[in-house]
């Protein structure tokens, strides 16, 4: 079993003292759902050309249409190394649908110097195509037939992924011919976006590619998380945090973690990267981000009171910080 599944469990529960708002905690325990996990596969497309492996995850007994997250997972990670922060949304009532890409770990994919130019088309179809696919999606998982609400989706990534969480959020590219100008690759059935560890400016980008972004956005990172592509310099890493940055204000926060990395500890994405684990920052990205989807993804409005004037660094005796434009 993964270990970030393994340790999924006990990242959750109550800590005295810690994480809370005055009377409106910070939503780190876990909710009311138990977790159910389907894997499914739906068939090739025009777009894909290739079956798609989808990871669903739902609450047991949801019994109202429940809002969507669609997920795309990092570069060579997998689509069940997540489920520290997935399946804490589900618990709460999210339904949050992974698509494994052409690249997920064990797919054979040999990462080169066109890794991301060869993977930018793919990546895109599939997570357009789980928002294509809801009919077919509730068809092969019972449990969710006239559950998933079509109204309320949310696209979210790590790292490479939050970057194609970001294309589909309205930020600009050059055209993949080569030719001059951008193009915009905006999926407007998204309403909102969940970037960890996203990515700063890039070559394949256009000129101020940041304007165009159009949803609410949560953006994380953490000091020790460095902008490293396999091309080019080693960012600083602030770069992590451009989706905050750079994109036009209004809706806009940004979370980070003092000595946060890449990988939370291992406990996302890759648990080969680093050796000691990081619960904390774990349960802060779960718990924000959750505050987040039920604050512009479900309409919560204590939600959004709360988000807007949490006090991260106190309640997190100095571990995290919240920004907001």
């Amino acid at each position: 079993m993964p270990r970030a599944v393994a340790l999924a469990c006990a990242l959750f529960l109550p800590v005295a003292g810690a994480l809370a708002l005055g009377t409106a905690p910070l939503p780190t325990e876990p909710g009311p759902h138990a977790v159910e996990v389907r894997r499914i596969v739906l068939p090739a497309t025009t777009d894909t050309q290739r079956e798609v492996t989808l990871r669903v995850a739902y609450p047991r007994g949801v019994r109202s249409p429940a809002p969507l997250v669609v997920y795309s997972h990092g570069a060579q990670c997998g689509v069940d190394s997540y489920a520290v922060v997935h399946d804490h949304w589900v618990s709460h009532g999210y339904v949050v649908i992974a698509p494994a890409h052409l690249d997920e770990i064990g797919n054979g994919f040999v990462p080169g110097p066109d890794a991301v130019a060869k993977l930018l088309g793919t990546r895109l179809a599939d997570v357009s195509y789980v928002v294509d696919a809801l009919d077919r999606i509730e068809a092969m998982v019972p449990a969710l037939e006239g559950r998933l609400d079509p109204a309320r989706v949310a696209v979210g990534g790590h790292s490479f992924g939050g970057m194609i969480a970001k294309i589909r959020s309205g930020l600009a590219m050059k055209p993949f011919d080569g030719a001059p100008g951008r193009v915009s690759l905006r999926d407007e059935r998204f309403r909102a976006a969940v970037i960890m560890s996203g990515v700063g400016p890039m070559p394949q980008m256009a000129d101020d590619a940041f304007a165009g972004i159009a949803v609410p956005l949560l953006s994380s990172g953490g000091t020790e998380d460095l902008g490293a592509t396999g091309q080019g310099p080693i960012h600083p890493w602030r770069w992590r945090m451009a989706a905050f940055d750079l994109s036009p204000p209004g809706g806009r926060y940004g979370v980070w973690l003092e000595k946060g990395d890449h990988y939370l500890g291992g406990l996302i994405c890759r648990s080969d990267r680093v050796d000691a684990p990081d619960p904390e920052g774990a349960r802060i990205v779960a718990a924000t981000s959750l505050l987040f989807l039920e604050a512009y993804l479900r309409g919560n409005r204590d939600a959004r009171a709360s988000l807007d004037h949490l006090d991260l660094t106190a309640t997190t005796a100095g571990r995290a910080h919240i920004e907001r434009r």
